[in-house]
């Protein structure tokens, strides 16, 4: 069991007039505790130790194996399941301009949400760091965000962000009125409609 359960039931039990939430609104080095404590794991014997930090090369090898994942068993327009957001995504969240880090709340799928404006309220219920590189430990650091466009692809209208890992292209989808984020890594056809500007 991962430590953070535990310490999520521990933080529970101190704010019990408050949401975890706002307890760690109100108390920064209790985020950054929590946050930390994802990259710890307990092994079988109950040992604890830090997760493992993917090297480039194992960066390249993750969107090498997603390129054959989409070729082999594309979703119905042709992308990877990427994410499940809390709600669905409406327009009004996915405008705006972009910095190269997320710098919005909570720690669970902020590598994911790279792209997004930084005061955006999209929350990330699960995802798949196979399908999601830069989500991958250690892979962050060797992704850029090369451009941010609204476009059409397919009957949807989304949120592209293109990624560039080492080298490597591919790109995530926020699509307005869905709940599911999707990852393209063979560069389907898809309809300009605006582009972002970058933030630096």
């Amino acid at each position: 069991m991962r430590i953070i359960l535990l310490l999520s039931v521990t933080l529970f039990s101190i704010t019990s007039q408050a949401s975890l939430f706002d307890f760690l609104q109100s108390h920064p080095s209790a985020n950054r505790l929590l946050s930390n404590a994802s990259n710890i794991q307990f092994g079988n014997n109950q040992s604890v130790s830090i997760a493992h930090s993917s090297n480039e090369q194992e960066c390249i090898d993750v969107v090498q194996a997603a390129i054959q994942k989409q070729k082999d068993s594309p979703n119905e327009i042709g992308l990877l399941y990427a994410a499940t957001l809390t709600s669905k995504a409406y327009s009004s969240s996915l405008e705006g301009d972009y910095t190269q880090q997320f710098k919005g709340e909570g720690f669970f799928g902020k590598s994911l949400r790279r792209g997004l404006k930084n005061d955006t309220f999209i929350r990330v219920n699960s995802f798949s760091g196979e399908n999601i590189p830069h989500e991958v430990s250690g892979c962050s650091k060797f992704t850029e965000i090369t451009s941010v466009t609204k476009s059409k692809i397919k009957n949807k209208t989304c949120r592209v962000i293109s990624h560039d890992l080492s080298g490597e292209k591919y790109k995530t989808l926020f699509c307005e009125g869905d709940s599911t984020v999707y990852t393209d890594f063979l560069d389907l056809e898809t309809k300009l409609i605006k582009t972002y500007k970058e933030i630096k």
